[in-house]
């Protein structure tokens, strides 16, 4: 179960790289002052173990999408926004239910 979870973290993980890698591309063309950013991202990225560590990234995307004037480049980095926020979201309504879980063993 475990090796299948890492699996699918792996397989999600390098899916955003393509992402960013995208982004990049789009940045090189219209927004060059991104650029070192996005590469900083990506390098991050790839340096990610686990959903948990994907949380600082969104960050650093939500950032740097304030800056995006770009509409090709809006889109990429929101579909990344996007896709990590599903997995902050996932992670919460995990953590809320092992609480619960929690709760109720020590009562």
């Amino acid at each position: 179960m475990a090796a299948e979870a890492h699996w699918m973290f792996v397989t999600d993980k390098y899916s955003m790289v393509e992402i960013i890698d995208s982004a990049i591309v789009v940045t090189r063309f219209n927004q060059k002052d991104l650029l070192r950013d996005l590469i900083e991202i990506r390098c991050d990225l790839l340096q990610t173990k686990s959903y948990d560590d994907t949380i600082q990234i969104l960050d650093q995307l939500l950032k740097i999408n304030e800056k995006i004037t770009d509409v090709r480049l809006s889109d990429v980095v929101g579909k990344l926004i996007d896709q990590l926020t599903l997995y902050k979201k996932s992670r919460d309504e995990y953590d809320k239910k092992v609480d619960n879980i929690e709760t109720k063993a020590t009562d």
